[in-house]
């Protein structure tokens, strides 16, 4: 009996994981679209911070519904479309991170502490997803 080398098809061909990217999706689209985090303030002025941070969590939602759909078509582009997704969500979280550190003024509705929980560990995955998928 001989061993059958592994072809770059057979590799490709399985279907990724669904179960991350809809687990970001409902995370990501729960407070984006249906917590009622407000844009305003108490006078009823918009506030760009609160604008930034609803339109980030509402398009990683939707890239993450993206990749969780794509991840049923058995090709191996999935985990790199759901990794780049993930690096999106993570550079917009992490712009929101420093721009609500440095607003004396306003502060986002997510704890300091678990939006920096939520980059590491959103840019942790990602990176290593995308690793795995080009290698």
């Amino acid at each position: 009996m001989h061993a059958r080398p592994a072809d770059e098809s057979s590799s490709r061909g399985t279907p990724v994981d669904p179960v991350g990217p809809l687990i970001s999706c409902v995370l990501f689209g729960y407070y984006g679209f249906f917590a009622g985090l407000l844009t305003t303030d108490n006078s009823g002025a918009t506030v760009p911070l609160f604008v930034a941070f609803v339109w980030t969590l509402r398009v990683a939602a939707i890239l993450f519904a993206a990749c969780a759909c794509m991840s049923f078509i058995p090709v191996r582009r999935g985990e790199l479309w759901a990794g780049l997704a993930g690096v999106i969500a993570t550079a917009g979280l992490l712009g929101i991170l420093i721009w609500d550190a440095l607003d004396n003024v306003y502060q986002v509705a997510c704890p300091t502490w678990l939006l920096a929980i939520l980059v590491i560990w959103n840019g942790f995955t990602s990176v290593r997803a995308l690793r795995d998928t080009l290698r």
